[in-house]
């Protein structure tokens, strides 16, 4: 073969490598949907664990017209559950031919639209978002959910720019991150970092799964260890199912107590004290589903209980 040929073949080879590294696929598409683990954990200041496992499920839906743009809607839903309920979360929009995707959310105390994901940036670049920001460390082009994708390899710290909240973070073309489309967003308008915990268990586009970890989309665990969590004490909490109060019953031991009630993700519903060894709540305003009721004593976590409110 003559060199000249062989440079011919060389080039034509490299632009065709060049081309598809560079050929950008969209995120903020309805054809795909993201299955992720959520954990949801207790911390007292004393002691924590792992209450349990589920599954949520986030789909993009619609196309919102908001001053001018055109947003989708990321609405999730709890695969667990027997009710086939869609809550909205943030909206998005997509530029495509910039690689950039926004979010418009009310964190900054009224409705704004804040950059997300800009695959347009390269080594060394960084992006602000909320009290925090993110550089960029390294970009690859990684075989990942079916396709060469784009990986941008980020570290963020601090707003004082003192200590590492993360590193090693990916931020995947046409997939968003491995927690999801805005884990990291809820993360870094924490001005500690605190950060929700879902995991991307799988990723799949018009039906057909192109990512999985682990046996199952789909999972549901109870940490019975954490759960029942008793330390010798008797606590009764009935009826339940329940369907508008629960009647709380404790032994002499824990009198002068109190009790949370959480709520399937995790936030606290009620907080109240326990005078007498039967203490009632209502909660015919809650909505159907599983809650958990945990009891402290001397501002330790002793105990916790799971009921069905079902109206």
């Amino acid at each position: 073969m003559k060199a000249s040929q062989f440079l011919i073949i060389t080039f034509l080879i490299s632009s065709s490598s060049l081309f598809s590294q560079s050929e950008y696929e969209p995120m903020i598409d309805t054809s795909k949907q993201w299955n992720l683990k959520r954990e949801i954990i207790y911390d007292d200041g004393t002691d924590w664990g792992r209450l349990y496992d589920y599954t949520i499920i986030n789909k993009l839906i619609g196309d919102s017209i908001i001053n001018g743009k055109h947003y989708q809607i990321l609405q999730e839903r709890n695969a667990t559950s027997a009710l086939d309920t869609w809550s909205p979360t943030y909206l998005y929009r997509e530029e495509i031919d910039s690689q950039k995707v926004y979010i418009l959310s009310d964190f900054s105390g009224e409705l704004s639209e804040e950059l997300i994901f800009d695959f347009s940036l390269n080594k060394g670049d960084s992006i602000i978002i909320g009290w925090h920001t993110i550089i960029i460390d390294s970009i690859r082009y990684v075989d990942f959910a079916g396709k060469l994708r784009k990986i941008q390899y980020t570290h963020c710290k601090t707003p004082d720019g003192e200590g590492l909240i993360f590193s090693g973070f990916k931020l995947i073309e046409g997939v968003g991150t491995l927690n999801g489309l805005y884990d990291q967003y809820e993360c870094l308008h924490d001005r500690m970092g605190n950060c929700p915990r879902d995991f991307l268990i799988c990723y799949s586009e018009n039906g057909e799964t192109l990512f999985q970890d682990g046996d199952s989309c789909y999972v549901y665990k109870n940490y019975t260890g954490i759960e029942e969590k008793e330390s010798g004490h008797e606590l009764k909490i009935y009826p339940n199912p329940a369907i508008d109060q629960i009647t709380i019953q404790t032994s002499n031991s824990i009198r002068k107590a109190y009790i949370r009630l959480y709520s399937i993700d995790g936030r606290l519903i009620v907080s109240k004290d326990l005078y007498n060894e039967k203490e009632t709540i209502s909660i015919r305003s809650l909505s159907n589903g599983i809650y958990f009721v945990s009891i402290y004593l001397n501002k330790s976590f002793i105990m916790n209980k799971k009921i069905l409110i079902y109206h």
